[in-house]
């Protein structure tokens, strides 16, 4: 695969955001990296991010919208991260 495609491939989801780091942010492009300990290191994360670690992450909110709103129900800092906070749920009691 070249440059190109790989970017068009990636480009759809990728909305990157200042506040989530430039690890995070570029966690999705993990493939595009040559060296091999940061390529690691983004893979990581990327595979993190699937699994809902950083679900504070704008990108989180962006690819996975309904897992991350889920979360701020029950998360009033998530819910605060994102702008959802109408969304959260005090517990009852």
């Amino acid at each position: 695969m070249d440059l190109r495609t790989a970017l068009l491939d990636i480009a759809p989801g990728w909305k990157p955001h200042h506040d989530d780091g430039v690890q995070i942010t570029a966690a999705p492009l993990w493939p595009l990296f040559r060296h091999g300990p940061w390529q690691r290191t983004l893979k990581d994360t990327w595979q993190k991010l699937q699994r809902g670690h950083y679900d504070w992450a704008r990108l989180a909110m962006h690819y996975w919208p309904g897992r991350a709103r889920e979360k701020c129900r029950s998360d009033r800092s998530l819910a605060i991260a994102h702008g959802r906070e109408a969304l959260y749920e005090p517990p009852a009691g």
